[in-house]
């Protein structure tokens, strides 16, 4: 059979075979060059996967006491220096009315010593004599503005704690649990102790411009008598009195502040540790604050990458649920030591993976959920 015999395919046959047979091996070939490239792509773009974390916050108590309400919850948004907890008061009161009446023993005993001073000042013109009439009554007043800061130590208490019961009176009423006269006598519990916190401090005010004078005219008679100032003879425990009360004034007013905990930064509540009720010791956690802000991304690496990673080493990172948004950043802390990665970067549950911590802040413009997987590649060259 020669040439010229052998029958030609036709032109629609020989497109058939090509899209039946040719066609398909072309594109599943291409395919899978295709994805081979784009893994290896990935494969150099992120080498390692981190952690999105922000700061997380301890709230805990500062003396021992007992929980006598917690008004926050899981999940509920606080701003800084709201009221998360309150210890009770009344040992608190109990120590101020105590004060109180140290205070005013103090004031009669220099009343006492005043009026000793004055009656004898006729027979006795010595100079010392005089200037000991100025300490008592310089120290006598003193004290009367101990005491009225005593008062108003237990007054802010007591107000402090019938704010909060007229506020939840205030809630119940509108929700219709309590009845509204209920929560009128709540209001105007506060507002008696409020408008008698404000007549004190207005006295003590003029208290403490009484004591300023009598301690000018004190200093006035010292100058022009050029003696030796100092506490003897009859002010001698006067003035030791006054010392004593004001530290002991002191430290019940550090301790009146310290039964209030309050949130130290603004953030999301995640975990809320007492009951009304529980005893709690200085240092006990009774909550937990998150910020909404991620801050950084900690990841962990194996060894042999930790040797080229240090602090200022350039970074590029992405959204592991969307990897198309990237962002640059660099190293910021790389840990001295091989820890146990979290749980959720195991690639097998049931095997724990160790690596050194590096630590990544956060771009903002990724705008990254704590506790969100990110892909990191790490640029050594640069």
């Amino acid at each position: 059979m020669t040439p010229a015999d052998v029958i030609p395919t036709p032109p629609a046959q020989r497109r058939l075979r090509f899209r039946t047979r040719t066609l398909p091996v072309v594109v599943w070939s291409a395919a899978a060059l295709v994805a081979g490239l784009l893994l290896m792509q990935r494969g150099r773009q992120y080498e390692h996967v981190g952690l999105a974390q922000a700061f997380r916050h301890e709230v805990s108590v500062a003396v021992d006491g007992q929980i006598a309400e917690v008004l926050v919850q899981p999940l509920q948004r606080v701003e800084a220096g709201d009221v998360v907890a309150r210890l009770d008061d009344s040992d608190l009161v109990a120590r101020l009315n105590v004060a109180r009446h140290s205070v005013e023993q103090a004031r009669r005993e220099a009343d006492a010593a005043r009026a000793g001073l004055a009656g004898t000042s006729a027979q006795i013109a010595s100079l010392t004599t005089d200037l000991r009439r100025f300490q008592a009554d310089e120290e006598q007043r003193r004290l009367v503005v101990l005491e009225l800061q005593a008062e108003i130590d237990g007054d802010e208490v007591v107000l402090q704690r019938l704010s909060l019961e007229a506020q939840r009176a205030g809630q119940l009423a509108s929700e219709g649990v309590i009845s509204d006269s209920e929560a009128d006598t709540a209001r105007l519990l506060r507002d008696e102790v409020a408008a008698r916190l404000g007549r004190n401090r207005l006295r003590l005010a003029e208290a403490e411009r009484e004591q300023q004078r009598a301690a000018e005219r004190r200093r006035r008679f010292e100058a022009d008598i050029g003696n030796v100032t100092g506490p003897n003879g009859v002010a001698e425990p006067l003035f030791e009195a006054v010392e004593v009360e004001s530290a002991l004034l002191d430290q019940l007013e550090g301790l009146r502040a310290a039964l209030t905990v309050r949130a130290p930064v603004s953030g999301e509540v995640t975990q809320v540790l007492v009951v009304p009720g529980q005893a709690v010791e200085p240092g006990e956690p009774i909550a937990f604050i998150v910020q909404p802000e991620t801050t950084e991304i900690v990841t962990y690496l194996a060894e042999a990458a930790a040797r080229s990673v240090r602090p200022g080493t350039s970074v590029r990172v992405a959204r592991r649920a969307q990897p198309s948004r990237v962002a640059d950043s660099v190293v910021q802390r790389v840990g001295a030591s091989v820890e146990m990665k979290p749980v959720q970067l195991w690639r097998d549950p049931r095997l724990p993976e160790y690596g050194l911590p590096v630590s990544i802040p956060a771009p903002p413009a990724l705008m990254l959920t704590p506790g969100e997987g990110v892909l990191i590649r790490v640029d050594s060259s640069r």
